[in-house]
C-alpha cells in the first residue's frame, strides 16, 4: 500500500469513528443527522480512494472505487446545495 493509500485509510476510520459518536450522542436530534450524514460523506470518498490506490488493485477494482469516492464527493455537493 502507498502513502496515499494509509492516509485515506486512516482518514475512513476517522470518519467512520466520528459517525459513530455523533449518532452515538444523540440519534435523534436532527442537527447530530445532518453532521452524520456530512461525514459519511467524507467517509465513502476516503474509502473509494483508500482501494484505489492500493498497489495490488487492479484497473477494474480501481474504475469500481473510482465510482464510489464519486458517489461521495456528489453526496457531498448535493448535500451543500440543498
Amino acid at each position: 500500500m502507498t502513502i496515499w493509500s494509509w492516509i485515506h485509510f486512516i482518514s475512513f476510520i476517522i470518519y467512520v469513528l466520528l459517525f459513530s459518536y455523533i449518532l452515538g450522542k444523540n440519534y435523534k436530534a436532527y442537527i447530530n443527522i445532518i453532521a452524520a450524514a456530512l461525514i459519511l460523506c467524507f467517509a465513502l470518498w476516503s474509502f473509494g480512494f483508500s482501494i484505489m490506490y492500493t498497489n495490488f488493485s487492479t484497473l477494474e477494482v480501481s474504475r469500481v472505487m473510482h465510482k464510489i469516492a464519486g458517489m461521495g464527493w456528489v453526496f457531498l455537493v448535493l448535500y451543500i446545495c440543498f
